[in-house]
């Protein structure tokens, strides 16, 4: 199965955990942002396309919440192309709705707050 991690640099240290429990598992993480230097427009330019492209090949669209704007186009990419989608909820606010998303409450999203345990075993039921 393949799997793509959005977020904001905040919380590179839980992507990198969740990508390394799924490929101990035998899945593949399509892009790994987390190592890119986003230093000039041109970078910038770069990084967007190989994240598109991560998005649109993957099988399983993780996003570890609250994530940056870049992090929440993605998850409307992933919306758009049906991808299987799960939100990793660091606090409550995604239940608050003076802070939370239209996009966050939809039927399709499964948001997981318990631990990184249970959400990399519910992306791995996926995978079966």
């Amino acid at each position: 199965m393949n799997y793509y991690i959005a977020s904001s640099f905040a919380h590179i240290s839980l992507v990198r955990e969740v990508a390394a429990r799924l490929d101990q598992s035998g899945c593949q993480n399509v892009y790994d942002w987390t190592v890119n230097e986003a230093n000039t427009l041109e970078a910038l330019q770069k990084i967007g396309i190989h994240e598109k492209m991560a998005v649109m090949s993957c099988d399983v669209f993780i996003m570890i919440y609250p994530a940056g704007k870049g992090a929440n186009t993605e998850l409307g990419l992933a919306l758009a192309a049906n991808r299987k989608i799960y939100i990793y909820a660091t606090n409550h606010d995604i239940w608050n709705v003076a802070k939370t998303s239209t996009f966050y409450q939809l039927p399709e999203v499964t948001i997981v707050s318990d631990s990184i345990a249970k959400l990399t075993a519910l992306v791995l039921d996926t995978a079966n």
